[in-house]
């Protein structure tokens, strides 16, 4: 009896310490105020901000079911992979002892491989945690969901991370690169391009782990970038052809563009990435008379008026231009201001999802 009661109290000791083994301390809690190699960052940054930012997206859009969890799309009975990819960026990167992000960055990555399909790559919308309801991948998707794996082995040190990440970034290039090394919209087609998908700093990330041609994908995307950027204004297009022909004007898939390409910037130093993000930047101020508060939601490539109003998507990526340089300092500064003010604004899944 004494030995049963011991292993008793051994299996009870077992049982309380197990679930601690599956989530990891992150090495780098928010907020963890990196320093940046290359550029500039906002003078002031509120952090009580962030975090309310933070609360209120995984309030409003994050939803679990069982082992799995979505990010609620416009229409809340639909999700887009794209949304997942948004989710596991933002959950990678909330981690510390309060907001307890792995479990959630966990159950999204698991939603994503619940809905794959024939080429290991989910299926861009589903019906809640349902069925699939728009076939086959995005690859604005894909891109966000690996780079987010490869931060989640910085962050957890879990090697599964960065063996899963090695494994969708395969498939990335061998379902979503063409064979002329452009980055293609999806997986089951290519009759035009998206620059708002050429996340160069997560190509670099890519290229550093996985041992494809991604530095043929990197100099493609700047290469096709300049083809369709407005020779004035340095806006590209929603979409183009592969030879640069704009189809679109600067508008909701386009915004992006400016955020991901300053990312590759003050990451990795990039001159292709800072020439690209001046020209906007300083486009966009003359444009609004260093106003951040006058920027609308879309303008035609030549820089007229196309949208109506300020929404934090396109404020917050016009103040990422601004990282790539010290003589944007001011610019920076008060677009990160208003994008502050801007957290206590509700907004759609997609300025919700930029804005964090």
């Amino acid at each position: 009896m004494e030995g049963t009661s011991y292993m008793k109290k051994i299996s009870f000791l077992i049982a309380l310490l197990f679930p601690l083994t599956l989530i990891a301390a992150p090495k780098f809690p928010f907020p963890h105020n990196a320093k940046y190699p290359y550029g500039i960052k906002p003078a002031s940054i509120d952090n009580g901000k962030i975090q309310k930012a933070y609360d209120d997206f995984i309030k409003e859009f994050y939803e679990e079911n069982g082992d799995k969890a979505r990010i609620r799309f416009d229409d809340p009975n639909l999700t887009v992979s794209e949304g997942i990819g948004y989710g596991m960026l933002i959950t990678v990167y909330m981690d510390n002892a309060t907001n307890n992000t792995q479990g959630k960055f966990d159950k999204l990555w698991r939603y994503y491989n619940s809905y794959l399909n024939n080429n290991g790559l989910m299926h861009w919308r589903i019906s809640g945690f349902g069925g699939v309801s728009g076939q086959n991948a995005a690859t604005d998707a894909e891109m966000d969901v690996a780079m987010a794996l490869v931060q989640a082995y910085k962050q957890w040190g879990d090697e599964k991370y960065l063996n899963d990440a090695k494994s969708l970034i395969d498939k990335i290039y061998q379902f979503e690169v063409n064979s002329n090394g452009y980055l293609k919209p999806g997986d089951s087609w290519d009759d035009k391009k998206n620059p708002s998908y050429f996340s160069t700093a997560a190509l670099e990330s890519f290229k550093r782990v996985n041992s494809r041609d991604w530095a043929k994908v990197i100099s493609t995307s700047y290469s096709l970038l300049q083809k369709c950027a407005n020779a004035s204004t340095g806006l590209v297009p929603d979409w183009c052809s592969e030879s640069g022909a704009p189809q679109g004007d600067f508008y909701y898939d386009a915004i992006r563009t400016p955020w991901r390409i300053a990312w590759d910037y003050v990451w990795f130093g990039r001159s292709e990435a800072k020439s690209f993000c001046s020209k906007i930047a300083s486009w966009i101020n003359t444009k609004t008379g260093g106003n951040p508060a006058a920027i609308i939601d879309g303008y035609t490539l030549d820089g007229g008026n196309k949208g109506n109003s300020l929404v934090s998507t396109f404020l917050g990526a016009f103040a990422c231009a601004g990282m790539v340089d010290a003589s944007y300092q001011t610019w920076l500064n008060n677009a990160y201001s208003k994008q502050e003010e801007m957290v206590s604004k509700s907004e759609n899944y997609f300025s919700s999802s930029l804005k964090m």
